[in-house]
């Protein structure tokens, strides 16, 4: 089923009126599926990027192809019950920066927890997403981290969910199987570069 294209976020109708981008709130990643890519390009030929947004009162999430227009927008507003469930990088990781690459290695073990509860169903695609793969600790990661292995982890991540809005379930489950054991590899990538620089 293709998704609806729009001009940009607002004209979709997903997002509320007064919603402004943040300043330095936004990071793009490559769709790093090639099931969902080749979804994508078969609707739309060309480059496909997925877009974070961080604005004044939630985030919306996005495909972009090469022409600029948005589709498959959503948007996640800011709540403090949202805020409460979620992790904050920044936060747990900034007391770490007294140690060369202990950052990067938390950031690791955080993100293997997460792919466990996961694998086991203990969290869903969607929670990850609010969770820990939220727009604050992408921007988090790509700024500050500044690893391009950490930001691939971030980019798998996010783009879970669509998975199984693209793909028919079954579909869906496999290539879910095989991005966590992708992002599974590039932890323990992170991990061993630790190893290696101790």
């Amino acid at each position: 089923m293709p998704l609806p294209l729009y001009t940009d976020v607002c004209a979709s109708g997903s997002v509320p009126l007064g919603w402004v981008p943040t300043k330095g709130g936004t990071v793009k990643y490559p769709v790093r599926n090639p099931t969902v890519r080749r979804y994508l390009r078969q609707w739309l030929p060309g480059r496909w990027q997925k877009v974070i947004k961080q604005g004044n009162t939630g985030a919306v999430h996005y495909f972009e192809p090469a022409s600029g227009h948005v589709a498959g927008v959503k948007y996640s507003p800011h709540s403090r019950s949202s805020m409460s469930h979620s992790m904050s990088l920044q936060a747990l990781l900034t007391a770490s920066n007294d140690v060369p690459g202990q950052p990067l290695a938390l950031f690791a073990l955080l993100t293997l927890g997460i792919l466990e509860s996961l694998a086991h169903g203990l969290l869903s695609a969607t929670e990850a997403l609010r969770v820990f793969c939220h727009a604050e600790n992408c921007v988090f990661v790509r700024k500050h981290l500044r690893d391009k292995t950490a930001d691939a982890v971030m980019s798998h991540g996010v783009q879970l969910p669509d998975l199984f809005e693209a793909l028919p379930t079954a579909e869906a489950q496999r290539e879910f199987q095989r991005e966590l054991a992708t992002m599974r590899a590039l932890c323990l990538k992170l991990l061993e570069q630790k190893q290696l620089v101790a």
